[in-house]
């Protein structure tokens, strides 16, 4: 719980994230708490999946959408700049205020990643929102697959319906397929 609310809490203040980080040498997998230790957040009343089904009949306004998308965005370089992968990002996973901001939450498949890249668990992210590589069996992955998983969350913002609605790996594969085309030896080598 402490955990969450804390990493909740620094992909809003970017500045406290790095700095606690850095100051206490903590990582998602190793925080730490004194009695004297305090942590404040904004409630947030809803995740982004709510937030939608709220406005269902509406879409919501280009201008908010953008800013939906700059701070999912801006809180993830955050963490990808911190050299942590969420690996499960979607809209369940996005929290919002009725002023408008949003929050990353739920990090417990976050992951310090490292260059080069080292084999990582390939069973991460929820399956709507999983890379194909990671459907095909790489291990070896870093904030590329946070990205699909924006790019799907994106998606879902403008037509109010996830995108990518596999039944299974196959079935899920077969989606991204059918609505990406089948990649070439060009578009992916190997």
């Amino acid at each position: 719980p402490f955990k969450r609310s804390f990493l909740t809490y620094c992909s809003k203040q970017h500045f406290l994230f790095s700095r606690m980080l850095s100051a206490l040498s903590l990582s998602p997998y190793n925080l730490l708490c004194t009695s004297s230790d305090k942590l404040h957040h904004q409630f947030m009343e809803m995740d982004l999946q709510e937030a939608m089904k709220r406005s269902a009949n509406s879409p919501f306004p280009q201008s908010e959408l953008k800013n939906m998308l700059y701070q999912i965005l801006s809180g993830l370089h955050h963490m990808h700049d911190k050299w942590y992968l969420h690996r499960d990002l979607k809209t369940s996973n996005i929290l919002v205020h009725e002023s408008g901001k949003v929050a990353l939450c739920d990090f417990g498949l976050a992951r310090k990643y490292q260059m080069p890249l080292k084999a990582l668990t390939q069973m991460v992210i929820t399956l709507w929102y999983r890379p194909p590589e990671l459907l095909f069996g790489e291990n070896v992955y870093g904030p590329e697959v946070d990205m699909w998983s924006v790019g799907c969350i994106f998606g879902e913002l403008l037509t109010k319906e996830a995108m990518l609605q596999g039944r299974g790996e196959l079935d899920q594969i077969d989606k991204i397929f059918k609505l990406f085309g089948c990649p070439t030896d060009d578009s992916w080598p190997g």
